[in-house]
């Protein structure tokens, strides 16, 4: 080999592994997640239900690698779908014909949302569609779509604030709403969510809204696995909103 294609050889060498220390890898993280509770609010033509759920979910969220001083920003995108087994009964009545403790049934729904974004080394923005099912005051299905959209500033993936409309974490796939929070990575591995908002209570598609705070534990358990724990509460016209979850978050 001449000289020359030694030369041209080792440059073209020396592109190709720089283009691949530039290439954007992908990060994320899966989290799958049981969950159940009891929500309570009033349709809007109608008398007040209480919703006992238990269900499953899946959310998964992928991200370029954290933006440095050289890298302008990365994308980031997310998807989202919980199915939920749901129980309705009339709690409280504002008219006739209405009979507290009657039964509407129970069924199968669903809450599903997709969104993307960007990311700077301290603001991401995103947004997105969400689509969920609810229950009428006739005691059938019906389903809603919204738009969602959120903001985060700080030390992304250390401590950042949020401020949002739709659903905040995996298990509010099916009851979006407005809301403010933080989340923390205090230590190395382990996070902690916590949320406060304005989001669907009750049975019914968005007929009503209560105030709900969440708060999150992810510990690991093994490298790029952890475990996840999680409550809330709610205020209701009736009695307290609540809800209790467990899960596994697998990440890469």
């Amino acid at each position: 080999m001449s000289h020359r294609r030694k030369v041209l050889a080792a440059g073209l060498l020396l592109l190709i592994c720089s283009a691949a220390e530039r290439a954007p890898a992908t990060t994320g993280k899966v989290e799958a997640v049981g969950y159940g509770g009891s929500s309570t609010g009033g349709w809007i033509c109608g008398p007040v239900g209480r919703a006992k759920y238990a269900g499953g979910a899946v959310n998964a969220r992928f991200s370029k690698r954290e933006p440095t001083a050289r890298q302008i920003g990365a994308g980031t995108g997310e998807v989202g779908v919980a199915l939920e087994q749901e129980e309705v009964t009339v709690v409280a009545c504002d008219e006739d014909p209405c009979t507290v403790g009657e039964s509407l049934g129970d069924d199968v729904h669903f809450g599903t949302h997709a969104e993307g974004g960007h990311q700077w080394k301290n603001t991401a923005i995103e947004g997105g569609i969400m689509v969920w099912s609810g229950t009428t005051d006739d005691g059938e299905r019906e389903a809603l779509a919204l738009p969602e959209a959120s903001i985060r500033m700080g030390v992304l993936h250390k401590a950042n604030a949020v401020l949002g409309f739709g659903s905040s974490s995996a298990t509010t796939l099916r009851r979006p709403g407005g809301y403010v929070g933080a989340e923390l990575k205090p230590g190395s591995s382990v996070e902690i969510d916590a949320y406060l908002g304005l989001v669907r209570s009750g049975p019914g598609s968005f007929d009503d809204t209560h105030a709900r705070g969440d708060l999150v534990i992810r510990v690991p358990i093994a490298d790029d696995v952890k475990l996840r724990a999680g409550g809330s509460v709610g205020d209701s016209p009736v009695d307290l909103s609540w809800e209790a979850s467990g899960g596994v978050v697998a990440e890469f």
